[in-house]
């Protein structure tokens, strides 16, 4: 019989999950949801157009904007707005953690439950996903649609795994694929790696065998590709997803390499370094598709930082029993040529003699510290990256602004959370769904300080400006005669114009308190700094 995992040695390897799982900042698009979804459920005077979209209350022109004009709005994570503003009008901040929470243990639950039927010892596998948990967690942090995604593509990778034995179970993709693609665009990518296991497993079978593949396999594909129309907009969904998939965004962070962040290839390279390593080691044998899925997984996580969370459950899930088996070869090497240590390399990959209580004791000491501590983080959200402008807006609601007001790309979804309808946004994070191309691009050249970005003050009469101060365009703003400083902080800088306008407020503004915000205390029941600042109110705001 097997030596049991003592219950310490469980609540020790448990704390690190769930204290990185319970970390959570706020996603720029987070605003938005909960607004689109307010407006969905309230169901009330902003529906236009017709077909099945509107009689969902979907709006299909955006009532948010004042530059987006006629072009159409397809809200490709329709489904997610209701979801998320039902959680936080019931329960707040804390609700939506977690929700995050039950998410990503599914996830946990899944891959462990897949290493287990490849054969990897309990501790083994735990030890495994501890060491994957900076690149799995890396892009979980926030409150996102694309949560969904990383659990359905752990659902993805689970199916695909049983595929070679139980062909048809290929056909729970359809109902997968429906809900899905209502929920995220990530859709595109799991799709794109069903395809390229289905293709390469085709190529790499025997001739005699590929007839007897399609055969047992294309029905269940095609019909999840029939799923994603499943949705209120058609066709047009599914081709905005696709050309989403390819397009450039060299303004956006997570669009980037992993070669711009350090730390974050550091993770990488970490991670996926074990796992090739794995693969050259392993005595299991070797499937071409999954490697070559593994291999696409990495090089898309290489080429764009938001993909590393997606590609490091892809590699964990079809790497595990080849680095747990390329582990076990290493310690088979190791015994060899050191017998000494042999007694400390037990096979099972459990600890053959019980520790001493005093070990026992401080192992289930920390493990409880760090379970308190990331029971803290449910109610206490970190600091998100991305800081939002409280003072300002709250500043402009206090003038009673309303007009059009041109925004920092990350602000637009908050100003619209916090000032619609008085008060539409030129821009925001919806940018290839709502956004005509040409508005795109006028707006990263004005962010810039590029005279071509002056298009959006020529074709659009702009009620007041409000920047993040780091971007070049304050300083042609500062120059001008028709713009003035209105308000200023060590975060952003409100213009409005030097000659008021009917629309909009005096250029004289007094800085008020942000509303509706709950400060948690400066240090955390231990007396160390929590470094912990909520950004999202504790209950939903209401707009004027």
């Amino acid at each position: 019989m097997r030596p049991q995992p003592a219950p310490e040695l469980r609540l020790l390897l448990l704390a690190p999950v769930l204290f990185a799982f319970t970390l959570t900042t706020v996603d720029p698009d987070l605003w938005g949801m909960l607004t689109f979804g307010r407006d969905l459920v309230a169901r009330g005077g902003l529906v236009t157009g017709d077909g099945l979209a509107a009689s969902l209350g979907l709006v299909t022109t955006d009532p948010y904007s004042y530059t987006a004009g006629d072009f159409p709005w397809i809200q490709h994570e329709w489904a997610i707005g209701p979801i998320f503003y039902l959680i936080y009008s019931i329960a707040g901040r804390v609700g939506l953690t977690l929700l995050k929470l039950t998410i990503e243990l599914g996830i946990l639950a899944l891959l462990l439950r897949e290493a287990a039927r490849q054969e990897v010892q309990w501790l083994s596998r735990w030890i495994l996903f501890i060491v994957a948990l900076p690149a799995i967690s890396l892009h979980l942090l926030t409150v996102r649609a694309g949560l969904f995604t990383a659990l359905f593509v752990t659902l993805t990778c689970v199916v695909l795994l049983r595929a070679r034995e139980r062909p048809y179970i290929l056909f729970a993709l359809a109902p997968l694929v429906a809900v899905w693609v209502n929920l995220h665009g990530g859709v595109v990518a799991g799709l794109a790696l069903v395809g390229l296991w289905w293709l390469a497993t085709l190529l790499t079978d025997p001739p005699a065998s590929r007839i007897v593949w399609v055969k047992q396999t294309l029905p269940a594909l095609a019909l999840s590709l029939l799923a994603l129309l499943v949705n209120p907009y058609g066709i047009r969904l599914p081709e905005l997803l696709v050309s989403a998939s390819t397009m450039s965004r060299p303004m956006i962070t997570e669009w980037q390499s992993v070669l711009a962040a350090p730390v974050i290839f550091i993770i990488f390279i970490g991670w996926f370094g074990l796992c090739l390593v794995g693969w050259l080691a392993s005595t299991r044998p070797r499937r071409p598709a999954e490697a070559l899925l593994c291999l696409a997984a990495a090089g898309q996580a290489f080429l764009h930082l938001r993909h590393v969370s997606i590609a490091a459950i892809v590699c964990f899930a079809f790497s595990v029993g080849h680095i747990s088996s390329g582990l076990a070869r290493v310690r088979e090497m190791a015994i060899q040529r050191w017998p000494s240590a042999a007694r400390h390399l037990h096979r099972t990959g459990t600890t053959p003699h019980p520790p001493s209580r005093y070990l026992r004791a401080v192992a289930a000491g920390l493990a409880i510290a760090i379970i308190l501590a990331s029971l803290t983080n449910i109610p206490f959200w970190v600091r998100s990256p991305i800081e939002f402008p409280y003072e300002a807006v709250a500043t402009l609601k206090a003038a009673e602004f309303s007009g059009n007001l041109l925004v920092d790309f990350n602000w637009g979804e908050f100003v619209i959370n916090r000032m619609s309808p008085g008060v539409r946004v030129s821009f925001d994070g919806r940018f290839e769904t709502a956004y005509p191309p040409d508005i795109t691009a006028a707006h990263w050249a004005f962010y810039l300080g590029d005279p071509a970005g002056d298009l959006l003050l020529e074709r659009f009469h702009t009620d007041g400006i409000l920047l993040a101060s780091g971007w070049p365009a304050n300083d042609r703003l500062r120059e001008s005669s028709y713009w003035e400083v209105a308000y200023e902080d060590d975060l952003a800088v409100i213009f409005l114009p030097a000659a008021p306008l009917p629309t909009t407020v005096g250029p004289s503004l007094t800085p008020t308190e942000p509303e509706i915000i709950t400060w948690i205390p400066e240090y955390s029941p231990w007396g160390a700094p929590t470094l912990r600042l909520p950004l999202l109110p504790d209950q939903p705001y209401e707009p004027y």
